[in-house]
């Protein structure tokens, strides 16, 4: 498998895969063009460097990560001081191979943080459990569940 910077991977596949992502999930029902206004959103935070990210291929897009240290002043802050993987998914065919958790660890990896934090649901709160993360007590303003690894809470 090969990691590839999302802007080295291109709008398209980057746009193929988070809409994918975005129509499996809970944002099923969501109207196409505020889907696609969010991807573009995102795709120019990783091109100006406000966060980053990494396409996972094997001959083909199978995977995602976003990620970024969270502070005061970033996009999504939640808890300044944490690195944050924002979004993470793997294509339906190519789930249960470990690629999530290889892009996990990438990113953590990426951020040189000891401490990290994740907003999940449902049954991603299942795969950050795998992955060492434990429901911190808190909710983001969205209800989600924030997850962290390597504090006090996070263990």
């Amino acid at each position: 498998m090969k990691l590839v910077d999302v802007r080295d991977s291109g709008y398209e596949v980057f746009h193929q895969l988070m809409n994918g992502y975005y129509r499996d999930g809970e944002d099923a029902e969501t109207p196409q063009e505020e889907i696609d206004a969010f991807i573009s959103y995102l795709f120019e935070l990783c091109g100006n460097g406000r966060i980053s990210g990494c396409i996972a291929w094997e001959n083909v897009p199978v995977g995602f990560v976003l990620w970024n240290v969270d502070s005061e002043d970033g996009v999504f802050s939640r808890k300044p001081g944490y690195g944050t993987i924002l979004e993470i998914g793997v294509s339906p065919e190519a789930r249960g191979r470990g690629i999530g958790r290889i892009l996990a660890d990438y990113a953590q990896s990426q951020m040189g943080m000891d401490r990290f934090y994740v907003c999940a649901y449902g049954p991603a709160e299942q795969f950050w459990e795998k992955c060492g993360y434990h429901h911190s007590g808190e909710l983001a303003e969205n209800g989600l569940k924030i997850m962290t690894k390597g504090d006090l809470n996070g263990r």
